[in-house]
This record gives structure tokens, sequence and C-alpha cells, in this order.
């Protein structure tokens, strides 16, 4: 038998939530995850043996309880995501958003070129518009693009002025259907020189998360790492997510770190992963997200961080071989830290203040793709400085966040909301 070393580029991550008897792998077809780091596995140890009277020397050690645990590192996709989110907070509110489409330029168009939306045809022409059909090609391709939108958006045809035409990253027609729902997917896009996102719109959903769900809500996955060269294969099953940390930077890519743990792991020779879902990768990138306090964007803000943890616990129970059978549900901490440039701006006054602010998280690189994770109610506290040297100085506040709470009521509005716009039509197993 050849000996083949276990590569992290041949490893593939498969999930899918569970709805049967704890142990027991779910069924149907999983969601590959994509990931850049798998630390979630399973251990025994050994304990030492407390026999007395048998010499100075040890006998054999007794078997220790299994623990299966660790944390995962995944991208922070726009579709994928929607899997972490529903094993963090429970299943979403889904509900049918606006049909979004595109039309993405590889070089700056040419007399001559077309652009059909839903039916009407838009030529690029070197002079002049002499209709309104017409669009002047610009002095480089985002001229060119905006000239497009700008006709799009004044257009009188009915079923153009359906929707909204914006420039995305300066290649791209951005399209977004005015109506929700499935109506909006049946708008045509054809282009002679261009790539159309599809021959129509997308529907498009917007799942809603929030914090603070009952312990009957959070649910449990079957997870399978796989490495088909090695031929290696591990399920992990009865998979709680105890933690979640997302940080926000002014560069590099968007990830989130979960912290899990499961009631057992299984070598197996293979899983059944029925017919396996590959969705369309597509990245948020920290360059497309933004905080804003109070719905304004503060210039002061460098970074961030945000971590909400579950509290949860692992129970052990009779019956199970020393496994965790089921979990315990405490209160759930929402906290992170915002770094930014010390000085007599918003958050030091609010922090001063002792006053709550708003925070919102979001990403979105296009009209039809979105992350959004709002704190209605967050605490700074007053940080500390330090003055080191000649450049500016620094302060790191360590905020944490509440729900907002009438007088009188034991649950209003949560704690945290995300909400995640996609293609996905549901995330329910």
């Amino acid at each position: 038998m050849t000996f083949r070393v276990l590569s992290g580029l041949d490893c593939e991550l498969f999930g899918r939530l569970e709805s049967g008897a704890i142990g027991t792998p779910a069924a149907g077809d999983y969601l590959r995850l994509p990931f850049t780091s798998h630390g979630l596995s399973g251990r025994i140890g050994k304990e030492t043996s407390d026999l007395l009277g048998q010499g100075r020397d040890p006998t054999d050690p007794d078997r220790g309880d299994e623990t299966v645990d660790g944390d995962i590192a995944v991208p922070m996709d726009v579709r994928g995501t929607g899997f972490w989110l529903a094993l963090l907070l429970g299943l979403p509110t889904t509900a049918a958003s606006k049909a979004y489409g595109s039309v993405t330029f590889g070089a700056d168009p040419r007399a001559g070129d077309t652009v059909t939306l839903d039916g009407t045809v838009f030529t690029f022409v070197s002079g002049a518009p002499a209709t309104a059909t017409e669009v002047q090609t610009g002095a480089n391709l985002l001229a060119s693009v905006t000239a497009l939108a700008a006709a799009a958006n004044a257009s009188v045809v009915a079923e153009v002025a359906a929707a909204t035409y914006t420039v995305g990253d300066g290649v791209r027609l951005d399209i977004q259907h005015d109506t929700s729902g499935a109506s909006g997917a049946e708008y045509s896009l054809a282009a002679s020189a261009a790539t159309v996102s599809g021959a129509t719109l997308t529907a498009t959903y917007t799942h809603t998360y929030g914090s603070g769900c009952s312990a009957s809500d959070i649910r449990r996955a079957t997870m399978v790492i796989r490495s088909t060269p090695a031929a290696l294969t591990w399920r992990q099953l009865g998979v709680w997510m105890t933690r979640a940390q997302l940080a926000l930077a002014s560069t590099g890519r968007a990830s989130l770190t979960a912290s899990l743990i499961a009631h057992r792991e299984d070598e197996v020779v293979s899983a059944a992963l029925g017919d396996v879902v590959t969705h369309a990768y597509q990245r948020f990138l920290q360059a497309q997200g933004s905080l804003l306090v109070d719905g304004q964007q503060v210039a002061e803000i460098t970074a961030s961080s945000m971590v909400y943890d579950n509290s949860l616990s692992g129970v052990r129970s009779l019956g199970y071989g020393g496994r965790i059978a089921d979990i315990d549900v405490a209160t759930a901490k929402l906290d992170g830290t915002i770094t930014a440039r010390f000085g007599s701006g918003t958050l030091k006054s609010r922090a001063e203040s002792d006053t709550p602010v708003d925070l919102l998280y979001r990403w979105q690189p296009s009209p039809g793709a979105a992350l959004s994770i709002a704190y209605p109610r967050v605490w700074l506290p007053k940080p500390q400085r330090s003055i080191s040297g000649p450049a500016g100085v620094e302060a790191s506040y360590a905020w944490m966040a509440a729900k907002r709470q009438a007088a009188g009521a034991v649950t209003t509005a949560a704690a945290m909301t995300a909400v995640l716009t996609n293609d996905v039509a549901s995330y329910a197993p």
C-alpha cells in the first residue's frame, strides 16, 4: 500500500444542518464549504492509573473521555456565510428580495456594440446620441459604463424603467429590479461585446438572523472533512458553534473563525453526501466593508472586531459513552473592539457621555450581494491612551452590546441582527 501524506491542499469540507436524533448523520444534500484552516477534531486522552500497592512503576493508564472541538476559519463569502450564521444563531427568516444581474465589460465598448435590457437595445455610438437608446462611448471604460447607466435610468420604456442601474467596480453595469419577488427574474439581459450575469436577472433573497434565540432553536450540524488522494474521511456528528469572531480592517479579506464542539467523530471509508451543493464563490473583501456609528461613517476608526459567544457548554449524559449528548445554554455575550485615532471625535465624546451607540457593520460588493450586522445598543468604555512617539495616538474601545428593551418587557429587539442578501432560496435542512 502506497503511503500518502495528508495535505491541506487536497482537503474538502462539507456540512449540513441536522434534524434527527443526536448521533444520527444529517441526511440529504450537503453543502461544500470553503475554508482556510480546520482544527475541528476528536481526541481521546489517557488517565494515569490510580491503583495502589502495585509497586513504584505505573500500571496501564485508563481510557479518557472523547472530546471533539476546535476552530474552523472560513472566508466570509456571499453564500456560504449563511450556513455558519444558521449554525450560530438558528435558522433565518427568509424573504424574496429584488432580482439582480449585471453586464461586465472586458474592454471599452466600441461604436456599434449593443446591450439589450429586457428587450430594449442600447447601442454605443462615437458621436452625440441621436435617440434615447444611443449611448456615447466615453474617454475610458468607466465613462462609457456611467453613460450607459444614465441612459438606462432615464429611459421611459416601462420594462427598462422597472429597474435601477448603477456602476460596479468601474467595469460593470449593475441592474436591480425595483420590485421584490420572482417577477423581477423575468427581466432579460443580452450584450454583443460584454458578459451578462445570466439570460435573465437572478432572484435574490434576504436572510435575517437574530441573536438570543431559544435553546430549542439552536442548530447542530454534521461536518465532513475528507482527502480523496489520501483516502481519509472524518465525520463529526452533533456539531454546535460556541463562538464566532470576525475582524474588520481597511484592507485584506474578510474571514470568520468558528469555535465548535461536537458529539463525536468517526473515521469512515466514505460519507453519504447526497448531491453536493457547490455555490458560486464570491468573497467579501475588507475594502467593500464599512462601520457606521449612529448611521454615520466615522473617519477616525482604523479597525474593529466583533465576537459572539453563544455561551454553550456540553453535557455528558449516561449511556452516551462519555460523549457530549446535549448542550446547556447561558446568556450570550456580544462584544468587540474598535481601534481609532484618538482625538476630539465621535467615539471619545460618546464614551465619556456613557450613552449607547448604534453600530452597523456591512459589506456590499453589489446590489444583489450584501451582509450587514447591526448592534442597536453598544456601550463604549472610556479608553486608556498611550503616547509613545510623534505619530498620531490610537485608542482601543472594548465595547459591549445589549438588547433594546422597553420598560417592563423581557424580550424586545435583538442585541444583534445579521441580514444576508444573496441568491440562495433557503438554508433550512
